[in-house]
């Protein structure tokens, strides 16, 4: 999965004004003191005039900071977005107009799947830490690219933009973390998938 990101106004604002529309589910996250705070939404309301957008959480009550961005990332044209709250209360959050749109982009390699390949697992070291290495399961993969699905548990080890090595199938990469979304469906709560972007070969 590749992202591009939308500048155009009247774009951003035709995709927010969707994705109200039609209820996409949505998923909102921020980083707190090493560890990431998730919920599910349950409206999305947009103003386009104040530029803002309103959030009404599905379960939980919000526990998010106004001193700190967040992200929301929705399946409807696999959406990821960042803002900066304006308004937080136990029930409701404001954020401004998002400072970042992003939408995935059509492929231009051909994706494999795990299905395709049984168990393809890689080592992954990421801002050459000194620390060990270990094997995530690969969701999937093209030759510009990987994602991969990590526990809830583990997610605050990983940032956007970090530098990392990939080893798959016994040749070494060198990528770069290009997004951290949750995953969602049966069965995928509790995980996120990461999608790695490799360097270009030389």
């Amino acid at each position: 999965m590749k992202f591009i990101n939308i500048f155009n106004p009247t774009t951003q604002r035709e995709l927010l004004e969707a994705i109200g529309l039609i209820k996409s589910p949505i998923t909102l996250w921020q980083s707190l003191e090493l560890k990431k705070k998730v919920m599910k939404i349950c409206m999305m309301k947009v103003n386009r005039y104040q530029q803002q957008i309103e959030f009404t959480p599905k379960e939980d009550k919000y526990i998010f900071s106004s001193q700190l961005p967040v992200y929301f990332y929705t399946r409807h044209r696999n959406c990821i977005f960042k803002a900066n709250i304006i308004f937080n209360s136990e029930f409701k959050v404001i954020a401004k107009w998002p400072e970042n749109f992003m939408i995935e982009n059509g492929r231009e390699h051909e994706r494999i799947h795990p299905s395709k390949r049984r168990e393809v697992f890689f080592s992954l070291r990421v801002n050459n830490a000194f620390f060990k290495e270990f094997s995530k399961p690969v969701i999937d993969e093209s030759k510009r690219g990987i994602s991969i699905r990590i526990p809830c548990s583990e997610v605050q080890f990983y940032d956007e933009l970090a530098v990392v090595k990939v080893k798959l199938r016994g040749e070494i990469r060198d990528g770069m973390i290009n997004y951290i979304v949750p995953l969602e469906g049966k069965g995928q709560r509790g995980f996120f998938r990461i999608g790695i972007v490799f360097n270009k070969m030389t």
